[in-house]
């Protein structure tokens, strides 16, 4: 039980449950099918409000209700099913939510015109960190993504992986130098690979975001960013170097 008391408190916090809902579900899964008062007195619920909550509960689909005899029998619908239920309901939360953050983005943007953009560069240090950006740009792109790896530091297992995997979804080019050409031998035929002599650098681009890396003094350096224009300037510079490949 004490992971169950560890799990009322987080999904109280994360998926918006009351404490009584959780602690009656939570009971419902440990003992079985119960009786309203009985699940009160086990739960630890005021009997004036086990009906309230029960009925809560029913409406989000994590307990069915017995009604064909009286006393009702109150049964915990399976875990993983109450799981599904419960993330369905917060992705909701969270559409509803990106459509008010978008309003207010407009808003923003509006009331904030005429003043400098600052800060549209992030800097990232280190391979794991870049790598992991890397990979969160190419599975997060639309329809297409500019990939340049200019060493071989930069193809981790889980980029070389994910552009894979990417690439039965989205259209994949590839610029690389020739050097780490016995490193692409194995991809699909579908994704796009040119080879350069020299590559001054190399990176991930989507539609709305680039990261560009470099090896400076044998340390692997990032720039990250999602500025509008920034992003446009590293496409042309690639399309220009791949119709030059």
């Amino acid at each position: 039980m004490v992971l169950l008391n560890h799990l009322d408190k987080s999904l109280v916090k994360i998926l918006g449950l009351s404490d009584y809902e959780i602690k009656a579900y939570l009971k419902l899964v440990e003992k079985g099918p119960l009786r309203p008062k009985t699940l009160s007195f086990e739960a630890n619920i005021p009997y004036t409000k086990i009906y309230s909550v029960v009925i809560r509960l029913e409406k989000k689909g994590l307990v069915k209700v017995d009604r064909s005899r009286r006393p009702h029998t109150v049964v915990a619908v399976p875990p993983v099913e109450a799981y599904i239920k419960l993330k369905s309901m917060v992705e909701e939360k969270l559409e509803d939510l990106e459509k008010k953050v978008k309003l207010l983005q407009e808003l923003y943007e509006s009331s904030h015109r005429g003043f400098a953009q600052r800060e549209f560069i992030t800097i990232i240090r280190g391979l794991k960190p870049i790598n992991e950006r890397a990979v969160n740009i190419l599975v997060g792109a639309s329809s297409s993504v500019r990939v340049a790896i200019p060493f071989q530091k930069f193809l981790s297992e889980d980029l070389k992986k994910n552009l894979i995997e990417e690439s039965v979804k989205k259209l994949i080019k590839i610029l690389a130098t020739k050097k780490l050409e016995p490193l692409f031998r194995d991809l699909p035929a579908r994704i796009e690979v040119k080879y350069l002599d020299k590559m001054f650098g190399g990176g991930v681009i989507s539609e709305k975001e680039v990261l560009l890396v470099v090896e400076h003094r044998g340390e692997i350096l990032a720039a990250y960013s999602s500025f509008e224009y920034i992003v446009e300037i590293a496409k042309t510079y690639f399309d220009y170097l791949w119709t030059a490949g």
